[in-house]
């Protein structure tokens, strides 16, 4: 166990997916993998709809929860809003964080003006009237 704690990240990276890659070999192997297409694809589908293990079947389906508690996307917008309210207060929301590339803005050196990336970079810097003019 301790010689697993001292491997890199990118040793245990590449040791996952070596073990995935034989993993696959034997579900294909087999004829189990669900990506060999075809009859294959149909059985195992099948099968897992049989059984009850499907993703889509009975309580396996998160939505299927989330739609019994009112709180999925579609049903109930003002629920979804204050989540995105709460993300964007908390500083997970991405594309309201200020890192986004869209909340950017940009100064033109010649003329002061201020803009979004791509108006700026096409019309400004060395493209702008104010430098051409001078």
């Amino acid at each position: 166990m301790s010689d697993r704690m001292n491997l890199s990240t990118e040793e245990k990276s590449r040791i996952a997916s070596i073990n995935g890659k034989i993993q696959s070999s034997k579900r294909v192997a087999a004829g189990t993998h669900p990506w060999q297409g075809g009859e294959v694809s149909r059985r195992v589908t099948k099968d897992r709809l049989s059984n009850g293990t499907h993703n889509l079947v009975g309580s396996n389906n998160p939505s299927h929860k989330r739609v019994k508690e009112l709180t999925h996307n579609f049903q109930n917008k003002e629920w979804s809003r204050e989540k995105a309210k709460k993300q964007i207060a908390a500083g997970k929301n991405v594309f309201a964080s200020a890192d986004n590339p869209a909340f950017i803005k940009y100064t033109c050196q010649y003329c002061n003006k201020i803009g979004g990336k791509n108006g700026m970079m096409r019309w400004h810097g060395i493209n702008c009237k104010s430098y051409l003019l001078s």
